[in-house]
């Protein structure tokens, strides 16, 4: 009896010996593949961290944002305000007596003038990539500070530049004009191209036929949409990280720039009245003149106020759709 007792604690001891073993058996076992695992970790770690470096070195995203406007500026048809950010893809478009300044984080600054239609075709930059912009109505004025590959297409017309100043009209759905204001440029269409290279304001043209010999009937609308004054506004915000807050209608969009222009001039004198008489040839058919004459009336500037007529006025002008018109009813 007692030798089947010592038998018995004898095959309970080995047994205990055996689950000892296999547990710590496969102990082993967990920690050869918890090991395994973490190094595979270890691995596909440092591989993205490698080509966080190469991305890092040799590929940057080009950031966009609105740094000035006046009026009505819409991105993919959703009104836009200072400071959004602009990516790939984006539309942007201008009512009329709107425009609205770009700045990219390559250096690059555009002026997307008054009934224009763009859209962002590319903003990564590489070595072997390059910076894209489609013009699809109106114009622009394009100012590019550093080195780069740099294009700005229409539906007939390729701008290739290298960093320059330059702006860029579409006239209709068959003609492109350029003004070459500084720097080197290749204008060209799939089977016309012209190297330019201006160091100051020379215009050019291309339609399907080629390029336009006489393009003096271009010039006073190219030179009347764009010059050195808003060349150098590009220039300055290249420079700077501040966002323009307040901005006015540049008098030079309209056709009755001179006309507006004497106006302005007469009104910083204080005489009202006198630019009335200048502003009531055009203020009928011109919003920005309609506003001015509202303007006079209402605040008095150099002659007897009256609010009622000057508020005709500026009903006049915001049914054409001018920004400040609008916005001067509001605080009424």
């Amino acid at each position: 009896m007692k030798v089947f007792l010592y038998l018995e604690l004898f095959l309970i001891i080995i047994l205990g010996f055996f689950i000892s073993y296999k547990v710590a058996e496969k102990t082993n076992i967990t920690k050869k593949i918890t090991y395994k695992t973490i190094k595979r970790i270890e691995i596909k770690s440092n591989a993205n961290n490698h080509y966080k470096k190469i991305e890092k070195s040799d590929f940057k995203i080009t950031t966009a944002k609105i740094f000035k406007r006046y009026g009505y500026i819409f991105i993919n048809n959703k009104k836009a305000n200072l400071n959004d950010n602009i990516k790939v893809g984006d539309v942007i478009k201008t009512a009329s007596y709107s425009y609205v300044i770009i700045k990219f984080s390559n250096g690059s600054v555009i002026r997307i003038n008054p009934n224009s239609k763009l859209k962002i075709d590319k903003l990564e930059t590489k070595k072997d990539n390059t910076f894209k912009l489609h013009i699809m109505l109106g114009s622009m004025l394009s100012h590019f500070s550093k080195k780069g590959k740099y294009r700005i297409n229409t539906k007939t017309a390729t701008v290739g530049v290298r960093g320059t100043t330059f702006f860029t009209k579409v006239e209709n759905e068959t003609q492109t004009t350029i003004c070459a204001c500084h720097g080197n440029i290749d204008f060209s269409d799939t089977t016309h191209e012209k190297l330019i290279k201006s160091d100051h304001h020379q215009v050019f043209s291309l339609n399907k036929q080629g390029f336009i010999k006489n393009v003096k009937p271009l010039i006073p609308n190219v030179l009347r949409l764009h010059n050195d004054i808003d060349i150098a506004e590009l220039k300055t915000i290249a420079n700077t990280d501040k966002i323009i807050t307040n901005s006015s209608f540049d008098y030079n969009y309209s056709i009755n720039n001179k006309t507006l222009k004497k106006a302005i001039d007469l009104l910083k004198a204080k005489k009202g009245r006198k630019a009335i008489v200048i502003l009531s040839k055009i203020a009928k058919k011109d919003a920005y003149a309609s506003f001015l004459v509202g303007k006079i009336l209402y605040e008095g500037i150099g002659i007897k106020k009256n609010k009622k007529s000057a508020i005709k006025w500026f009903k006049k002008s915001a049914k054409d759709n001018f920004p400040s018109a609008v916005e001067y009813l509001k605080s009424l």
